[in-house]
């Protein structure tokens, strides 16, 4: 069975908390230019997309997205749950990033 996720039907929205509020301290981008000539607006404009595709890309670091989590879950999912809707265990898992780009100075 293949389905969309909740974002993906429009049913859930994610957020940043204080993103917006940063984007409007100009001290804070002191140090990069590019970023510091922009407004505070095209500041979110700007980070939002770079922020979704790094959580989307699981570039972003938080306990639920670790591999022992994950594997715990799977297990307490596969106990509770009708062997029908198990997770199958050749199923691809979620797979922690190696390396971070760093943009060319």
């Amino acid at each position: 069975i293949t389905a969309p996720n909740l974002e993906q039907c429009g049913l859930l929205r994610v957020d940043y908390e204080g993103l917006e509020s940063a984007c409007s301290r100009d001290d804070l981008w002191q140090e990069l230019p590019p970023l510091a000539r922009l407004s505070a607006r095209q500041r979110l404009e700007t980070l939002r997309p770079i922020l979704d595709f790094c959580r989307k890309k699981l570039a972003i670091r938080v306990e639920c997205l670790r591999e022992t989590y994950q594997q715990q879950l799977r297990q307490r999912v596969n106990q509770v749950i009708n062997d029908r809707w198990n997770f199958d265990e050749s199923e691809e898992r979620l797979r922690q990033a190696v390396a971070t780009p760093e943009p060319n100075p």
